[in-house]
């Protein structure tokens, strides 16, 4: 079977793969992939000064609860059907055309109920004025996420990285244009006026993503009625993982919503702007999230059952994770006064608190290597909610106690529960070494870094020697691991 298919040749008439999916080369994955996850966590860094100025603080803090609330519930409006097609796919047990057939025979009526009853509780709870139109505009956007999404999970299972990284380009391009623009014009906008921007922003992407996909679409109308089996299968391996991302939202932005709960309203922009500085982590992360799924279910596949591979990447994925926490904490006390000088209330020990938590976040993603077997995925959900119960608990006890640190604590605790949850239950059901004592070296040479950096806060030449020091410690520990992998 060809490693690639012709849209042309018999072995792919519908312009997919007759089995395993596409592979470009190595050097178009981590460039599509790579740039994709660098502009869009650029725009989405240097677009806070910009909102800030726009919407004004406390417009600002309400679209920082409202704009993770659209992301899951667009991948709820799919009822995760996305990942079932993402698994089928990347197994070469499904083509492209059959899983668009399946969301259009299917799938309409359920994507409008989330999207109109989600849209019409985030009007109600995060926003609170303005509700038919906030509604009626969440609604809109959450339908055109979902379906940009649906092509954009296709595009991932058939390692297409350009494909994927148009729509990021398109899209982060867009919204950098559109706030420049409203910046130098003076505007200030209601949310309901930024809402309708990033609605027509979204009607180009999806039209760039389908022209892209047309060989696809044009298949899936020439395509056999959907059997419903088919649908319900990709359903139920996907919708426990799209509910484990309802708890994620949680777990990952639950003290926003408690401090918006229970401090000043005007205490919020500031723990915001903290919240989205960590989340520079998740950009960190999205190149190699979006990679590690299809690599998961092809290196199960290999002799070992993927126990060299995992074993050499685990410890080799801390590192970077360690890395660029401590880089980020390093800079974030000045990022802060340079792009949210209207804000106050930045605190080093918060910032601190929420990037460890956001270690922990990432590396719950590669230890996963279980609960992504067909059967398996409701596991991930029992995971996660149980972590996110934790954090909302821990939330409302810490933060009346502790304001900002309490919070960035309970985010912490929450996210190391989800990663020792789905570690535990992950190797229970399929275990597999992950180099335990490198991982071990690798935490505690990241710890003394973290340390050390404190130590060290307000001398950058200190700071440097001490980034300097940890960069090479790491590189000698994880040689052995680089070479594994390089020769296999």
């Amino acid at each position: 079977m060809p490693a690639r298919s012709d849209p042309r040749s018999p072995a792919a008439p519908d312009g997919v793969p007759a089995g395993a999916p596409m592979k470009g080369p190595p050097q178009r994955l981590v460039f599509g992939y790579g740039s994709a996850a660098l502009v869009q966590g650029i725009i989405g860094f240097l677009a806070v000064p910009f909102l800030l100025a726009i919407l004004g603080p406390r417009a600002f803090a309400r679209w920082a609860m409202l704009e993770p609330l659209v992301a899951v519930l667009a991948g709820f409006a799919l009822a995760g059907v996305h990942y079932g097609h993402l698994h089928g796919i990347s197994s070469g047990r499904l083509t492209t055309a059959a899983a668009l057939r399946q969301v259009a025979g299917f799938g309409f009526a359920p994507a409008a109920l989330v999207a109109l009853g989600g849209a019409a509780a985030a009007a109600v709870f995060v926003v609170g004025a303005d509700l038919a139109q906030v509604a009626a505009l969440c609604a809109a956007y959450v339908l055109l996420e979902a379906a940009i999404l649906l092509l954009q999970f296709q595009s991932r299972a058939l390692s297409d990285a350009l494909a994927f990284a148009a729509t990021v380009w398109l899209r982060s391009g867009g919204i950098a244009l559109g706030l420049i623009g409203f910046k130098f014009a003076g505007a200030r906008l209601a949310l309901t006026d930024y809402l309708a921007f990033m609605i027509v922003l979204d009607m180009a992407v999806l039209g760039v993503a389908c022209w892209r996909h047309r060989p696809q679409l044009a298949a899936a109308l020439r395509e056999a009625p959907p059997v419903r089996e088919s649908y319900v299968g990709a359903l139920r391996y996907g919708l426990p993982i799209m509910l484990a991302g309802g708890f994620a939202l949680i777990l990952n932005n639950g003290d926003r919503y408690v401090v918006h709960a229970l401090m000043a309203p005007d205490q919020l922009p500031a723990y915001v702007v903290m919240a989205k500085l960590a989340g520079a982590m998740s950009f960190v992360m999205a190149p190699l999230n979006l990679w590690w799924p299809v690599a998961r279910h092809r290196h199960v596949l290999d002799g070992d059952g993927g126990a060299r591979f995992f074993s050499n990447a685990m410890p080799l994925l801390l590192a970077y994770y360690l890395m660029a926490a401590a880089a980020l904490w390093v800079a974030s006390g000045q990022l802060v006064r340079w792009y949210a000088p209207s804000v106050h209330g930045y605190d080093g020990l918060s910032m601190l608190l929420l990037l460890a938590g956001g270690v922990a976040l990432g590396m719950t993603v590669p230890a996963n290597i279980g609960m992504l077997a067909p059967g398996k995925t409701h596991w991930l959900l029992v995971s996660v909610a149980l972590s996110a119960g934790v954090g909302l608990g821990l939330a409302f006890v810490l933060i009346p106690r502790l304001g900002f640190v309490g919070a960035a604590l309970s985010t912490l605790l929450a996210q190391s529960a989800s990663l020792a949850s789905v570690y535990l239950i992950s190797q229970r059901l399929y275990p597999l070494p992950v180099g335990s004592a490198r991982l071990a070296a690798v935490a505690a040479a990241g710890a003394a870094t973290m340390a050390l950096l404190w130590l060290g806060a307000g001398s950058l030449l200190v700071q440097g020697l001490v980034g300097a020091g940890a960069c090479a410690l790491m590189a000698l520990l994880l040689r052995p691991n680089v070479a594994a992998l390089r020769s296999g």
